[in-house]
């Protein structure tokens, strides 16, 4: 493992456009780019209309008193709004949505991207264990920079930052990631993609977890 200091900012939210949230779920359905981002819009808009409370009260009312287990059921129209998911054993959180104006992954149970009280009752948490972001452990602020930059959005950014290989030879081959040519660039979102489709490592919460 490289050095590494407490990062000044949220490699969730990076800024420069990208955003993280493929702890979530945010990659696991049987769909292309468009498409999930399209869905993670319409579940944003939809629950906007709906009493945040409601929605953390329905959530924690399926947690299990002796292991700290969800076994949330969809049992309303509100929270079927999703596609088949890609590995059935990989989790889906109903409460990921996307703000539409920015296309930003967003917590539909937070108040905000600082919201941290929701954390212990997350929809996904395992009481007991810890939550580990590998990602965030291994890579520098400057590595993290650097991908958000690059990808400037949630879908290719999130897979990006936990590509440690492909990470080092963009910045190997070039310092400014806005300087790589749009054929380098449209290789490596082939490459993210099938990572996506073949790791699914990427998207279950076990790799979360320990």
């Amino acid at each position: 493992m490289r050095d590494k200091q407490e990062s000044s900012f949220s490699i969730c939210r990076p800024g420069f456009g990208a955003s993280c949230a493929l702890c979530c779920g945010s990659h696991n359905y049987r769909g292309n780019h468009g498409e999930i981002q399209s869905l993670l819009i319409k579940r944003y808009l939809l629950f906007k209309d709906y009493n945040q409370e409601f929605f953390r009260r329905k959530m924690t009312s399926s947690r299990s008193n002796l292991t700290g287990s969800y076994y949330y059921k969809n049992d309303n129209n509100i929270f079927t709004l999703t596609l088949p998911p890609m590995f059935n054993n990989c989790p889906q959180c109903p409460f990921l949505g996307m703000a539409d104006e920015e296309h930003k992954a967003v917590c539909l149970l937070a108040d905000s991207d600082t919201d941290h009280n929701i954390r212990h009752e997350c929809f996904l948490s395992y009481r007991g264990k810890e939550f580990i972001c590998r990602a965030k452990e291994m890579l520098t602020d400057n590595e993290i920079c650097y991908a958000a930059i690059f990808a400037g959005d949630w879908y290719y950014y999130s897979i990006l930052i936990h590509s440690q290989n492909l990470l080092d030879s963009l910045m190997r081959d070039y310092s400014d990631p806005c300087s790589i040519p749009l054929k380098r660039r449209e290789l490596v979102k082939r490459k993210l993609e099938e990572r996506i489709r073949n790791h699914p490592e990427l998207h279950s919460i076990h790799s979360y977890f320990s």
